[in-house]
């Protein structure tokens, strides 16, 4: 399951992607872009980070 926050702030270059790690565990990655041009894609190091978090989490069990 992945949640979408109340408050979009894409535009200011903060994403925010929650997503289950199992039945009783969610993990919340977040980045906040300061570059010029974040607002055109803020959730691709986010969508990546936690891509990254999930596949470590596969490798140790």
């Amino acid at each position: 399951m992945i949640v979408a926050p109340a408050l979009d702030q894409r535009p200011q270059g903060v994403c925010n992607v929650e997503f289950a790690a199992t039945d009783k565990l969610s993990i919340s990655v977040t980045t906040n872009l300061s570059t010029p041009d974040r607002a055109t894609n803020p959730c691709g190091p986010t969508k990546a980070a936690a891509a990254e978090v999930l596949k470590t989490l596969k490798a140790t069990n």
